[in-house]
């Protein structure tokens, strides 16, 4: 959680590099000791090997399956705040199209998640549901959707707003496919691996079409 996954996001993003510290620090916006301390931990569970010593020493990633795996396990959908949403529209497409245009006109980071972001790089499903769009942490969402279409519900929403309560690691690698931006395949795959909803049937699916470990 927070800036250790951010660490290990960036790992998993890039399996097959080998890192210096301080460049791992600064490609996962976090702080070189955050680094040595997450590396350490992976060394001692056979995760990460070193090579060299002294300043040149590089880390690379030996076990990048087994890593996703074990994060996929202590991840959890109660680790983001959820703001439940429903939005008046005649269709899917029409939703998506108010969410994203209300959040890009606000400047806000975002991705899509769960089925919403699956069906967009390895479809497994008939169609979305809840659209489930991750946003930054300190997204004043009362302010944003006052007034607009998305309406604050207890039941009977139709997307969900999901904010990490700690760290920026969701949002990191996120990409933009056909004018939309998605959450990364490891993104994806450790919310879907959690998600009730045939989530895991999605998530091994997931795996097998776009991650190669």
């Amino acid at each position: 959680r927070g800036a250790s996954a951010q660490v290990l996001h960036q790992l998993l993003l890039e399996p097959g590099r080998a890192w210096r510290g301080n460049e791992l620090a600064e490609k996962a916006g976090v702080s070189a000791y955050t680094v040595h301390l997450v590396l350490q931990y992976l060394e001692e569970q056979l995760l990460v090997e070193r090579d060299e010593k002294g300043p040149n020493m590089l880390r690379s990633l030996q076990e990048p399956g087994a890593l996703l795996e074990a994060w996929a396990e202590s991840h959890s959908l109660e680790d983001y705040e959820s703001h439940p949403l429903h939005v008046v529209a005649g269709s899917p497409e029409e939703r998506e199209r108010i969410v994203l245009e209300l959040l890009e006109s606000c400047q806000v980071e975002y991705a899509l998640t769960l089925e919403a972001g699956a069906m967009r790089v390895a479809p497994h499903g008939t169609g979305v549901g809840v659209l489930s769009v991750l946003v930054p942490a300190d997204l004043d969402w009362e302010e944003i959707t006052r007034g607009t279409r998305l309406q604050p519900v207890q039941d009977g929403a139709n997307t969900m707003l999901m904010a990490p309560r700690r760290g920026t690691a969701p949002l990191m690698g996120r990409r933009e496919i056909e004018g939309v931006w998605v959450a990364s395949d490891v993104q994806l795959y450790l919310d879907l691996w959690n998600w009730p909803r045939r989530g895991r049937e999605q998530a091994k699916h997931l795996r097998t079409e776009r991650l190669p470990y």
